[in-house]
């Protein structure tokens, strides 16, 4: 049943990479996991295994998760957007509530204040950012190669960081509906260079994460609070409700995704307890 648990969490996660505005790491806060994901890929960096078979498991959902929903979430995002994105929203005021567990000294002073706003303002400016589009031709040239590899860095932060949206960063750049075509027609000339420039920011980042993270626990978490708070306004205006009705099944749907997750957490935790 542990085994199970484990993949289902790796394909929420892998889900989430596919959904502009959520971003794996808030999916991985959300679970419990995120914190101790951070330890094991600094801990394999650095040649030394911990909790392998663990994380061996649910990368396996993950990739399961984006390889199996890639098409769906694309099907789903084009028909269904404002449901979609409503569900989803749900999800993302879930893990806001997780991650307030783990703030001690909340809002005592303006002081104290200021890195939500950080958070908040880091993830909202991106939502500003010119688009960039990178003209990726069919047969990939040196210079797209190139222009992926680089492009790969920014978005491996924002697979580890919750609150930043890897998808919305593939937007900025013009990629996200090819990613999504390549990942389900499985175009390994397109995406061996995405993941390329991918590890590479793993391997410049995760380390100062992981270590900020065991330092400056309070810090760190309300500034990833304001992350995720900020992401929330990307959904919001990618959600393009109509009309009243379809307003009032939003938020029914927005319900039902927060309720799902958090039944999700309390049945994993109780299975998962030895």
């Amino acid at each position: 049943m542990t085994f199970a648990i484990t993949i289902i969490k790796g394909v929420l996660i892998g889900v989430s990479f596919l959904i502009p505005g959520l971003s794996g790491g808030t999916m991985m806060l959300i679970l419990n996991v995120f914190d101790d994901a951070v330890h094991a890929l600094n801990e394999l960096l650095h040649f030394r295994a911990y909790r392998l078979q663990y994380y061996l498991v649910m990368t396996c959902g993950i990739g399961l998760g984006i390889l199996a929903f890639a098409g769906i979430i694309d099907y789903l995002l084009i028909n269904f957007n404002a449901l979609t994105m409503s569900f989803f929203l749900g999800v993302i005021l879930s893990g806001l509530m997780e991650i307030d567990k783990q703030i001690t000294n909340k809002v005592r002073s303006i002081k104290s204040i200021v890195p939500y706003f950080i958070g908040i303002l880091l993830t909202v400016g991106v939502y500003f950012f010119p688009s960039l589009t990178i003209q990726v031709e069919a047969n990939l040239s040196i210079q797209n190669w190139i222009q992926l590899i680089i492009i790969g860095v920014p978005i491996s932060v924002a697979l580890i960081l919750p609150g930043l949206s890897t998808s919305y960063l593939l937007l900025v750049f013009g990629l996200y509906e090819r990613t999504l075509r390549a990942i389900s027609s499985l175009d390994f000339m397109f995406l061996l260079p995405l993941v390329i420039g991918i590890l590479v920011g793993i391997v410049l980042f995760t380390t100062l994460i992981d270590s900020a993270l065991r330092n400056y626990p309070n810090l760190i978490y309300k500034i990833i609070y304001g992350l995720v708070l900020g992401s929330i306004y990307g959904m919001v205006k990618e959600l393009g409700v109509q009309s009243l009705p379809e307003g009032i099944i939003a938020i029914l749907v927005g319900i039902t995704g927060f309720v799902c997750v958090t039944r999700f957490k309390k049945t994993a935790l109780k299975l998962e307890q030895p």
